[in-house]
């Protein structure tokens, strides 16, 4: 049998319903999304770097482009993208020492539900707590 053909059925069209859109704020959900639907979709991280572009609003496109000619490869646009995005996301601020200060500090009530969920995700391993300003999990679970 001759080898089979694989077929990548295409992303959604950018501004359509249940494609992602970029607009400088939640570049971390942005991202996760993005990649979900190109996993999905079966295109691999080479291709992401010429697409992502096109899920972009015009204000952001012409930077993101920037990114893109200098970036090495998916992760390193990625890693840079979030960097320069960081403030107007909240995926990073809530592992920033002053949001969880700032948690801490609330009265917290047997039935909050918010705190709990929050509890639990302050709970879950992540990369992204080493640098240097920000909280070990250890510390933050202190605070629940």
């Amino acid at each position: 049998m001759a080898g089979m053909a694989c077929c990548r059925v295409p992303l959604p069209a950018p501004g359509s319903q249940g494609a992602p859109w970029f607009m400088g704020k939640n570049v971390t959900d942005f991202l996760e999304t993005f990649d979900n639907l190109c996993d999905d979709h079966g295109f691999p991280e080479a291709d992401r770097l010429k697409k992502v572009r096109r899920y972009c609003e015009f204000k952001t496109r012409e930077y993101v482009q920037a990114l893109l000619y200098n970036a090495e490869d998916w992760e390193s646009f990625k890693k840079e993208l979030k960097k320069e995005y960081e403030k107007e996301d909240v995926h990073q601020q809530r592992q920033t020492r002053v949001f969880l200060e700032r948690l801490c500090s609330i009265e917290r009530k047997e039935d909050d539900r918010g705190l709990r969920t929050m509890a639990a995700r302050l709970q879950q391993p992540t990369m992204h707590w080493p640098r240097k300003d920000r909280w070990m999990s250890t510390q933050a679970h202190a605070c629940f």
